[in-house]
């Protein structure tokens, strides 16, 4: 399986990129600030960290 990093190869674009997961995985491509991108981002980890925490039960 192939592993792609927030670096970009010469030539390879986000947008190829995100296009691709778009095929394989039916997810939906929008265009975003890279600010509105990481916020989004950082949203999501959030998130995720949270229900981790509250399912280890270590929730304070």
């Amino acid at each position: 399986m192939a592993r792609y990093h927030a670096v970009i190869d010469d030539g390879l674009q986000f947008r190829n990129m995100a296009e691709a997961i778009e095929r394989r995985h039916g997810a939906s491509v929008v265009s975003k600030s890279t600010k509105k991108a990481f916020a989004q981002l950082a949203r999501h980890c959030e998130d995720a960290m949270t229900q981790a925490r509250k399912i280890r039960g270590t929730m304070s």
